[in-house]
């Protein structure tokens, strides 16, 4: 179903390992990291941390599957620069909270239809509260 330029679907996660996706900013290397646990994001950022050496800074996380983390890859490949790392642009946490909201909503993004720009974000947190 359609409404507007969103395509209304829903992103079930049955059959799908649940946990929580995450978004991670590595300030050294100045690249972002989308990355899916099912043990408590704190927790997987510290493993991070330990292994890279850098000072990462957790930017966003949500209750999802690895189903959802691997449709968010999908999502923002134009940005990848390798595995699960991405390009610093601040595009990706506005297309990762977008992409959250889809999740949390049913209601996907459909680039082809319009921009939703960050007015129509906070109309979908507020009418969802999210």
């Amino acid at each position: 179903m359609r409404i507007g330029f969103f395509n209304v679907t829903m992103c079930s996660s049955k059959n799908n390992e649940e946990g929580v996706v995450y978004l991670v900013y590595d300030k050294y290397f100045k690249r972002y990291k989308v990355g899916f646990t099912q043990k408590k994001a704190s927790e997987r950022m510290q493993q991070i941390q330990n292994a890279s050496g850098t000072e990462l800074i957790l930017i966003n996380t949500f209750e999802g599957s690895r189903k959802n983390e691997k449709k968010l890859h999908e999502y923002i490949k134009k940005y990848r620069l390798k595995g699960e790392w991405y390009k610093d642009e601040k595009q990706i946490e506005a297309l990762f909270e977008r992409f959250m909201v889809g999740v949390m909503t049913g209601i996907t993004y459909d680039e082809s239809y319009g921009q939703v720009n960050s007015y129509h974000v906070d109309i979908l947190k507020e009418v969802f509260s999210v």
